[in-house]
């Protein structure tokens, strides 16, 4: 599980960096703007998805197989954390797309400074935690519940017409192939890293 969720927080981080970086280039082009803050707005969605069904499905499922209750609760706390700057972030740009505040790339970046720090430092610490869930090896094979878990969080999220849901962020059900292949038990040799 360690493994498949490095790659989910480095796809977060990538997003951030993106967002980040160009956030104060793209004033220069006042008609991008809106589609730049639809950009950015739909990172902050795919955040609180990912921590939605940690949360929801993926932790109680660990802290259940293992019998160790709370084992998975700092992560919860460190989620509370970071989880107002997020909300800052998201509510200054629906304001933008709203018209009721100008865009000011300063000012975003400024907001990403104010969670950013506490939101990496949590993404390392979680990382940790998984790494722990080797002493559970005697209760599960952790490839399969990693595998099944997958399946069924994408399961959860996927609505009739084969989309996969994450709140307000729709993502294409050919997809979940994709991440059911991050998985170790899935996973087959390769000959280009762009077929994930």
């Amino acid at each position: 599980m360690a493994k498949e969720m490095i790659i989910a927080h480095n796809f977060l981080i990538r997003g951030i960096n993106s967002v980040y970086l160009q956030c104060v280039h793209v004033e220069r082009a006042p008609g991008v703007v809106p589609a730049f803050v639809h950009y950015a707005s739909t990172w902050s969605r795919i955040v609180k998805a990912h921590h939605d069904s940690e949360e929801q499905w993926v932790f109680p499922d660990i802290e259940a197989v293992t019998g160790a209750a709370g084992l998975m609760q700092g992560n919860v706390e460190e989620h509370r954390a970071f989880e107002e700057g997020v909300e800052e972030y998201d509510a200054y740009l629906k304001s933008v797309l709203g018209g009721t505040e100008e865009y000011q790339g300063a000012r975003l970046k400024a907001v990403i400074d104010s969670f950013m720090p506490t939101l990496r430092e949590h993404l390392a610490n979680e990382i940790d935690s998984l790494k722990t869930l080797e002493r559970y090896e005697d209760k599960t094979d952790w490839a399969k519940w990693t595998a099944d878990t997958l399946n069924k969080v994408v399961k959860k999220g996927q609505t009739p017409d084969g989309m996969v849901r994450l709140h307000a962020v729709s993502l294409p059900s050919h997809l979940s192939p994709r991440l059911r292949r991050l998985t170790p038990a899935a996973r087959r040799p390769s000959s280009s890293p762009s077929t994930l």
